[in-house]
């Protein structure tokens, strides 16, 4: 093919992850020594064939962003559900899309608080999200205050940057 360059990249990321996941498929037995092996000799590599000349890197963080730009537009059609609409007049449209890009701005900065805590593998901001929803506010009077907020509540609340319990 003329034109057409292949990119190898390797993410450091992806391969701790990769890892992981493999090691994890080990201890469950769903794939043995061998297989094992096969797959971590590619874990973390990514290749992109592409007709741009370019560093790299440069073709690496073009996927990666086109990548990213695919999962929020999944993420607002599909977590957010702003992709149905049964309404009538512009004006109620005009509510409900910009209610769906406030619902996915706000998505948006709690996955980049996972990222920067490392626990993308482990946390989703909608898991994180149902872990928030065990506490509760309770309001009695002029009296307010929040159910027992469990330990690991508290731990990955600590972790993504969230101070919004009480210390007790």
């Amino acid at each position: 093919m003329e034109g057409v360059t292949l990119y190898l990249y390797e993410d450091l990321d992806l391969a701790a992850e990769g890892e992981k996941m493999l090691y994890r498929l080990l201890e469950e037995g769903k794939i043995d020594r061998e297989k094992l092996n096969r797959r971590l000799k590619r874990v973390g590599r990514i290749l992109v064939v592409s007709s741009l000349k370019a560093e790299p890197r440069e073709v690496y963080d073009l996927y990666k962003s086109r990548n990213l730009v695919e999962e929020h537009f999944s993420a607002f059609k599909s977590l957010i559900q702003a992709d149905k609409l049964y309404l009538r007049d512009s004006t109620a449209v005009f509510g409900h899309v910009f209610v769906g890009f406030l619902c996915l701005y706000l998505y948006c900065r709690i996955l980049n608080r996972i990222k920067k805590a490392g626990m993308t593998a482990h946390l989703s901001p909608h898991g994180l999200l149902l872990k928030l929803s065990k506490v509760y506010a309770v309001e009695s009077g002029e009296e307010r205050g929040i159910t027992e907020v469990p330990k690991q509540v508290r731990k990955i609340a600590g972790r993504v940057g969230l101070d919004i319990f009480p210390n007790m």
